[in-house]
């Protein structure tokens, strides 16, 4: 870990470029998987595609240019591991969720890079990283759907334009959150 300041100028200089190739494939890909759910969201479907494949293939290029290590592209695909996971959430819920995992995993990434022990304690950051944030999206949607099942809604989601009445506690995404 960097002590001084001028060590975090060194790794911002001359890594910055490393640093953004290790997390843009999966901000990219975060990105697209947020297209599927009630309420459509502020992107496409072709918009979410292409950042998908965008995704994908950034990282698949840097780690061939070798700009790009192949556990961190096997890491940055990690928000497709979510779909099932936060699958049929409301959006007004589900994409904060994948933006706060994905806070997780951008300092994993992070962390990673800036540690310059063995290749293994680097792996071992990751793994850690991709634990807490499984353990971490699964929370969030268990608190998801345990609050949709105290409100008296029937068949509906929270905020469906077809359901007049909520009754019950309807919490906020971030509520849920330290709940």
């Amino acid at each position: 870990m960097p002590k001084t300041q001028a060590e975090i100028n060194d790794l911002l200089s001359n890594n910055g470029l490393k640093t953004i190739f290790a997390v843009l494939p999966m901000l990219l890909i975060a990105m697209a998987i947020t297209v599927e759910g009630f309420r459509r969201p502020p992107i496409s479907l072709v918009t979410a595609l292409a950042l998908l494949v965008g995704g994908v293939a950034l990282a698949l290029i840097l780690t061939l240019q070798r700009r790009m290590a192949p556990e961190l592209t096997l890491f940055s695909l990690t928000p497709l591991l979510w779909l099932p996971i936060f699958d049929e959430i409301f959006t007004a819920y589900k994409t904060p969720f994948i933006l706060v995992c994905v806070a997780f995993l951008v300092m994993g990434a992070l962390i990673y890079q800036m540690i310059k022990l063995n290749w293994l304690v680097r792996v071992f950051v990751l793994l850690v990283t991709l634990a807490i944030t499984f353990v971490f999206a699964n929370h969030l949607a268990a608190n998801y759907w345990e609050m949709v099942g105290n409100l008296v809604i029937g068949h509906c989601q929270p905020s469906a334009p077809d359901c007049n009445t909520v009754i019950g506690d309807q919490l906020t995404w971030w509520q849920l959150i330290f709940r």
